[in-house]
């Protein structure tokens, strides 16, 4: 994949299971890498395209579907979903499509019936035809009334692993109030980098020791997601802050904005439609909403985490450092970095809070204030909506992999220093994984080249090293 330029999000994908032009991104060809007999995604063994027959056509879907699906029932499909494949959209090869080739819905298998009057029996070549031409011009769910499949969340493009999937509006919407009030638990495994070109060891002793220790009390206010709701859930903290920060405009204006509600997205989407019409200075408006909001969220957060550290029955308290309660910062009062007491001694947590800025721009932002220098280029004067964002690493081991592309002092070893992680989300926003651990922790994935400023895909192969281990979720039937 190479990412021209990240501000424009001019993108060019490479997938790593992609064969030779035309068929590259093809879902024919998606198929039989699935189907073959080669193990790995990334292998270079070639992939025929002979005709096929009754047996080689069952066999391929055998293998396919042995290595794609890891649950099925009447509610829901989990998968193993290949890295480099988008969710939906107007690509030849996405979730969504390879999902329908797989379990076409009744008003599709009648298209194909209609498309071979001249035999009373599909083959198996034909029926493969007459589905990829059928799907080929999907790129939805709404596209077809009867398709089965609903998102319940998310994987990036370059990501693998597990992914579930709603087989009716009702099982996918159980399954998205799990993840809401935050009862479905991921677990990623992830290949990180302190630097492509260096031997230096990630996350090392001096990385551990520079981090403070918290208690596990410190931790309470992110249960249930409690932290970020308490400042959206305030009718009158939203209206103090815009009046706070409308002097300049007329009250008709100021009533208008807050005839919106207490909504930051329906505030901020009012606005970006608003701002031709002159209505009021929206942009400049807008902007020092966003500053104070965010500093808003940061005292909310302040404030109960207080409440919580300061009940008498806690013998430990959080270490009182000025880096831990960052005036107008829009995380809330714990470190960027920092350890629990009693827990694993290669355990750590990075707090950050993540917006997106929007207006094609690929990458996200982290808060200045927990970023790393050097880290975040051309971040802009107004923060978007900042939202607290907080991950659990756990380091499984150190050590070297091959590296075909490092610097000619590097190369002489012929190996690039790793550490193998285990992730575990708190919440769920985008790019959160990645962003925290190349512009908080110094560590970024290895292949990410959103988040390395480089277009190497890194020293393991063609892809991003970032991988869905696990997702446990309470499910309706």
């Amino acid at each position: 994949m190479n990412w021209k330029n990240l501000e424009g999000a001019s993108i060019a994908d490479n997938p790593c299971w992609g064969g030779p032009e035309p068929r590259r991104h093809d879902l024919q060809y998606l198929l039989r890498v699935l189907g073959g007999s080669r193990s790995k995604l990334n292998s270079t063994e070639h992939i025929t395209e002979n005709p096929i027959s009754a047996s080689s056509y069952a066999a391929l879907m055998d293998r396919v579907i042995s290595r794609l699906i890891i649950y099925y029932d009447d509610n829901y499909i989990a998968i193993h979903k290949p890295a480099d494949l988008r969710m939906d959209g107007p690509h030849r090869a996405t979730v969504h499509k390879l999902l329908l080739y797989l379990y076409p819905p009744p008003s599709m298998l009648q298209k194909i019936k209609d498309q071979d009057t001249a035999a009373n029996e599909l083959s198996c070549q034909r029926r493969h035809d007459n589905l990829l031409q059928s799907i080929a011009p999907l790129t939805n769910t709404s596209d077809l009334k009867d398709d089965p499949f609903r998102t319940v969340h998310q994987l990036d493009y370059a990501t693998s692993g597990v992914l579930l999937m709603g087989k009716h509006r009702k099982a996918a919407g159980a399954a998205c109030i799990s993840f809401q009030e935050r009862r479905a638990k991921k677990t990623y495994v992830a290949v990180v980098t302190a630097n492509i070109n260096s031997n230096e060891l990630p996350f090392g002793k001096d990385f551990f020791e520079r981090m403070p220790i918290l208690p596990e009390s410190s931790l309470k206010p992110w249960a249930a997601g409690s932290l970020e709701k308490q400042p959206n859930q305030d009718d009158v903290i939203m209206s103090q802050l815009i009046q706070s920060t409308t002097q300049h405009l007329t009250s008709q204006a100021i009533d208008e904005l807050l005839s919106i509600g207490p909504s930051w997205k329906k505030v901020k989407t009012h606005c970006d439609n608003s701002a031709k019409d002159d209505i009021c200075s929206w942009p400049s408006t807008v902007q020092r909403m966003t500053m104070v909001y965010n500093q808003s969220t940061a005292a909310a957060a302040t404030t109960e985490d207080e409440k919580t550290t300061n009940q008498p029955d806690n013998k430990a308290k959080a270490n009182d450092d000025d880096e831990t309660k960052q005036p107008g910062s829009s995380t809330s009062a714990l470190p960027p970095l920092f350890r629990i007491q009693n827990e694993e001694c290669d355990s750590f947590y990075i707090c950050a809070s993540i917006g997106e800025v929007g207006d094609g721009r690929f990458d996200v932002l982290v808060d200045p204030s927990a970023a790393l220098p050097s880290t975040q280029p051309n971040t802009p004067l107004a923060l978007p909506e900042m939202k607290p964002s907080l991950t659990r690493c756990t380091v499984l081991w150190r050590g070297y992999a091959h590296n075909a592309t490092a610097s000619s002092s590097a190369k002489e070893e012929g190996r690039v220093a790793v550490a193998k992680v285990v992730l575990s989300p708190w919440t769920g926003r985008r790019h959160q994984l990645r962003v925290h651990l190349s512009r908080v922790a110094g560590c970024p994935i290895l292949g990410d080249v959103a988040y390395t400023g480089t277009n190497d895909r890194g020293a393991v192969g063609s892809r991003m090293c970032l991988h869905a281990k696990e997702l446990v979720i309470p499910l309706i039937g």
